[in-house]
């Protein structure tokens, strides 16, 4: 195992308020970056980014139709969508106790344009209690190909080269998550009070209606590692809440791993790529709000990857 090293900025500009009432309306231009690095080139440790890209030594051996890659592209990659958010909120059994008085069902409906795909999103999040709350949630999109970014197509060519048609068929997720959340300030009231906590973890279903089972399809630009079926995801998050514009700073922890069979797909003890292998991402976050309408969200993290030798890591075929 070693770890990766990226940076994470997102910027929301634009979120606009319609009504002071429970429908709140927000138009969002999210973008990130994310520094070049060399996945997998390092064969241990802590991989830093380099911004010069390493192409097969002398003495890499294709493998089929596969000809191999060159790590990294030499400036890193940019992220960018933007999205138009619509939510209401209904109360749900409200009671008398600071535990039940807040409760309600939210509904959201989200989505989202790149440029390379278009997605529609539906929560709708219970809040049974103040410390606890439930979002079922389903998503829909594709995607097309635009200059070397492929946006959904399958990713089982043994060169390595994802299928790049453009709407070559549709990704439908659903998903079930409980998060269990805590403020100090319930207990102690005051500006400067509020220390936080959430862990959040979810059982996610995927199916790309062009794959079938066991076929690696890539979305959203990502790396290809995607099946249909079961995956797990969990998020916990500690941080300090304040009264001023940097009005949060906290650690993150995420984690996601395939559940079912796609778990034994190629195990990590079968020297297959690492069908079974949990995946973590950790580091500090950061919340500024420059005004009611445009905030930032700063995120640093590390991330763990399966471990490759000198000659493998070159392979464009990931199984």
């Amino acid at each position: 195992m070693k770890i990766l090293f990226y940076l994470f900025i997102l910027i929301n500009l634009c979120p606009m308020i319609f009504a002071e009432s429970e429908m709140n309306e927000q138009l969002k231009l999210q973008l990130a970056y994310y520094p070049d690095y060399h996945q997998g080139f390092l064969s241990e440790g802590f991989s830093p980014p380099q911004y010069t890209s390493i192409d097969p030594p002398d003495s890499f051996l294709s493998i089929g139709e596969d000809n191999g890659r060159t790590l990294g592209n030499g400036w890193g990659n940019l992220k960018m969508q933007i999205s138009y958010e619509q939510s209401k909120i209904y109360p749900f059994l409200p009671g008398d106790s600071f535990l039940t008085k807040d409760n309600n069902v939210e509904a959201q409906f989200i989505t989202s344009l790149s440029p390379i795909s278009f997605n529609v999103e539906t929560h709708f999040i219970m809040t049974p209690l103040a410390f606890l709350k439930l979002d079922l949630g389903g998503h829909m999109g594709s995607g097309w190909s635009f200059g070397s970014l492929v946006g959904l197509g399958l990713n089982e060519n043994e060169n390595g080269i994802p299928d790049n048609h453009p709407f070559p068929g549709l990704v439908l997720m659903g998903w079930m998550q409980g998060t269990l959340q805590f403020d100090t300030a319930v207990f102690w009231p005051g500006d400067w009070h509020h220390i936080q906590f959430s862990s959040s973890h979810s059982i996610n279903y995927q199916h790309y209606t062009a794959a079938g089972f066991g076929e690696a399809w890539v979305y959203r630009a990502d790396d290809g590692q995607n099946f249909n079926g079961l995956f797990y995801q969990s998020n916990y998050i500690l941080g300090y809440q304040m009264p001023m514009k940097l009005d949060f700073l906290g650690f993150m922890v995420e984690s996601s791993c395939n559940v079912g069979p796609n778990r034994e797909l190629s195990t990590i003890d079968g020297n297959g790529w690492g069908s079974d292998f949990l995946e973590i991402r950790l580091g500090p976050i950061a919340h500024y709000s420059m005004d009611n309408r445009n905030k930032i969200l700063f995120l640093l993290q590390f991330k763990n990857a399966p471990q490759y030798d000198d000659n493998t890591v070159f392979y464009n075929y990931f199984k």
